[in-house]
């Protein structure tokens, strides 16, 4: 006897992928904001390792950080529509 449960197969599918995430160029676009995220953290780590305890580069690094603009969410407000 074959016991289903009807929270897993409820749940299934809410894993399905969407129409968007299967779009090619969605997900390149996706892959380009990870990888870029991961080089400004990387940036930082190393800024961070140069300035050790350096108060006033840390401070400095600080301002620096501070400034930086905020990327617009991926896919943007039109592809929300």
């Amino acid at each position: 006897m074959k016991v289903r449960h009807k929270f897993l197969s409820s749940s299934v599918s809410i894993y399905q992928p969407s129409e968007r995430s299967s779009n090619p160029s969605h997900r390149a676009g996706l892959l380009r904001e990870q990888v870029d995220e991961e080089a400004q953290a990387q940036t930082i780590v190393d800024r961070l390792k140069i300035a050790q305890n350096n108060p006033a580069a840390i401070f400095i690094l600080d301002q620096e950080l501070g400034q930086r603009k905020a990327a617009p969410a991926a896919g943007g407000a039109a592809a929300q529509g």
